[in-house]
């Protein structure tokens, strides 16, 4: 799966203009998502600190198919993926010279991330 897969910005409208629909449709498995960009847009980009968040989502075939945001300095949350989503999302943030503190997501994705972001930080 190519990084290219994975979409990043700044621009809260702009994430959720396109990852809205797949948040809302698992709400139970997007809480945090929703409670968190509901909390950006509200009450502004610097409500969990001073730097800005960034938000990323991944596209295949026309669809959503997972999302993730940062609000620093607090660590990266992201939905569940599968290995190779979590494999391809790794690249992305190692392309754009992302460091991760942390991840937060269901345990299996947030090993899967941790294992290959590790990979990629050591080349």
């Amino acid at each position: 799966m190519p990084p290219t897969a994975w979409h990043s910005t700044d621009d809260l409208d702009a994430f959720l203009a396109r990852a809205g629909d797949f948040l809302h449709s698992r709400p139970d498995l997007h809480t945090v998502l929703l409670t968190v960009t509901e909390g950006l847009r509200t009450r502004g980009l610097h409500a969990y600190g001073d730097e800005a968040p960034f938000f990323g989502l991944l596209e295949e075939d026309g669809s959503v198919r997972g999302a993730c945001f940062r609000t620093p300095p607090y660590r990266l949350y992201l939905t569940p993926l599968t290995p190779a989503r979590a494999d391809s999302l790794a690249a992305h943030l190692a392309a754009l010279g992302r460091t991760l503190p942390g991840v937060s997501a269901e345990a299996g994705t947030a090993a899967e991330l941790q294992a290959t972001v590790a990979t990629y930080s050591s080349d």
